[in-house]
């Protein structure tokens, strides 16, 4: 496994997309984007990535339907999806989650908070690269 995490970025918007790729470039994640639901499906399914950043906004692919297609896809379980969102009431958060999606941030984008969410990620993926190596050492 890379030791630089690969990042899938789903914005239309091009201010908070460039926003978004800056910021976690910086963080040291290796980053792609693309600009619709669909070109993103299409990059999953071309290149696995651990984390996918998906803005529900996006005006060809519903959010919700997009997590789940996401989960159904080959080792669309091991990613985690962080989802943004100008939607807040709980009754749509809780659909977000049942439909696979990980953790969510509101518009506007704090660069704080996804900071922290990335450190979150980060550290998770250090552990599941570790044990994967283990693993395989012990094979």
């Amino acid at each position: 496994m890379s030791d630089v995490m690969k990042v899938l970025i789903i914005e239309n918007e091009p201010v908070a997309r460039l926003l978004l790729e800056k910021q976690i470039r910086a963080f040291g994640f290796d980053v792609s984007v693309c600009t619709n639901g669909e070109s993103g499906l299409e990059a999953y399914n071309q290149m696995f990535y651990p984390l996918i950043v998906v803005d529900m906004g996006l005006p060809d692919v519903y959010g919700l339907d997009f997590c789940r297609q996401i989960r159904t896809m080959p080792r669309g379980e091991r990613s985690v999806i962080l989802v943004i969102t100008e939607r807040y009431d709980n009754g749509y958060l809780q659909a977000l989650i049942e439909a696979g999606a990980d953790s969510y941030l509101t518009k506007p984008v704090s660069m704080e908070i996804l900071k922290m969410h990335l450190k979150v990620v980060k550290r998770q993926w250090g552990i599941l690269s570790n044990r994967v190596i283990k693993e395989a050492s012990l094979a």
